[in-house]
């Protein structure tokens, strides 16, 4: 896997808002095809028992979750259908 381009991370991408505000880490990534040209098709979820809601979920640049999660990079060019998952915040990235 390469490293996101430098034109991608212009792309938006969904972020549930337990990871926007800070409150739990990125432990969820999946990758749907996206719906227009600037979608990169990412969602990033924090995946805990509480209900994500679509209403408070917040839309971020790729660029700003590659801040967050740097870790993340090495993944962000995987195709469509591409569901990551780790155990917490210092465990490595599994796919799905």
């Amino acid at each position: 896997m390469s490293p996101v381009s430098d034109g991608n991370r212009s792309l938006a991408a969904i972020v549930c808002d337990h990871v926007a505000s800070g409150q739990n880490p990125i432990l969820l990534a999946v990758r749907t095809a996206p719906e227009d040209p600037d979608d990169s098709g990412w969602q990033f979820l924090c995946a805990s028992n509480n209900h994500e809601s679509e209403d408070r979920a917040q839309v971020w640049l790729l660029s700003e979750v590659l801040k967050k999660s740097p870790e993340l990079t090495w993944w962000v060019n995987s195709p469509a259908g591409t569901r990551l998952r780790r155990k917490d915040e210092s465990s490595p990235w599994m796919v799905l």
